[in-house]
């Protein structure tokens, strides 16, 4: 099975069974046609079972208002959850605009630490 994936925006790998994390390119502009081709990714890289995903934006660059509606479905069908891994500067804005404005439509959670949102997406996985 497939470990790993690049995409127009970072890197996809497993982290753990069901668990995807995708960290980000530093720097990166994130727009609104790149969301179709991670959700994609992510499918493939799934294998059609569900999954929770982890996004490291620590260090993206900007993603507009598009690509931030355009990710609110997640991977349908699979994507069962969202962890978004922050720091405390425009990362942790990006995350309040993206959480309250394009209003997701699966559970969606802010850490500061990759280990808790590995914990918190087993956890909705085992729920």
């Amino acid at each position: 099975m497939e470990q790993s994936r690049k995409t127009p925006i970072g890197e996809l790998r497993v982290a753990a069974p069901g668990v995807l994390v995708h960290r980000l390119t530093e720097g990166v502009l994130v727009t609104e046609p790149d969301t179709n081709l991670v959700k994609k990714a992510t499918a493939e890289l799934a294998g059609g079972k569900p999954v929770v995903v982890i996004v490291d934006m620590r260090g993206v660059g900007f993603a507009g208002r598009e690509a931030r509606d355009g990710f609110k479905d997640g991977a349908a069908g699979i994507e069962i959850g969202t962890a978004l891994l922050i720091d405390r500067g425009f990362s942790e804005k990006l995350a309040g605009l993206f959480t309250k404005y394009s209003e997701p439509t699966r559970p969606v959670e802010v850490f500061h630490s990759e280990a808790d949102a590995i914990a918190w997406a087993e956890s909705l996985l085992s729920s």
